[in-house]
């Protein structure tokens, strides 16, 4: 892999508990790194979830591996920063030198 294949730019965002302004804390992602990337969209399928159909995109991330993408767990996404479209993580595989990390996610499923 070359660093011009990784032409596209991803936000990685983590959920936290943070203040609202009122004493209270809520649950939100907030923006921990903006990275380049490579993405590859993958057939998509279709399942039935809650007697609804719904429409599951799978899409491969590869992310270079660095002291912002090292903590990337499956409980974080990944947001598109030219689309502002939200990925849920599935699955995060370093390869063989840890240089690169291919992240398994899903587009068209709560986040």
């Amino acid at each position: 892999m070359t660093a011009g294949q990784l032409r596209e730019s991803v936000t990685l965002e983590q959920r936290q508990e943070v203040d609202d302004g009122h004493g209270n804390t809520v649950s939100s992602w907030v923006p921990i790194a903006t990275v380049a990337a490579r993405i590859i969209f993958m057939r998509g399928n279709e399942q039935v979830l809650a007697d609804r159909l719904a429409g599951i995109q799978p899409v491969i991330f590869t992310l270079r591996y660095s002291s912002q993408t090292g903590p990337l767990t499956t409980d974080w996404r990944l947001v598109d920063a030219r689309t502002s479209e939200a990925f849920a993580i599935k699955s995060i595989v370093a390869d063989e030198r840890r240089a690169y990390l291919q992240v398994l996610c899903q587009r068209g499923v709560a986040t």
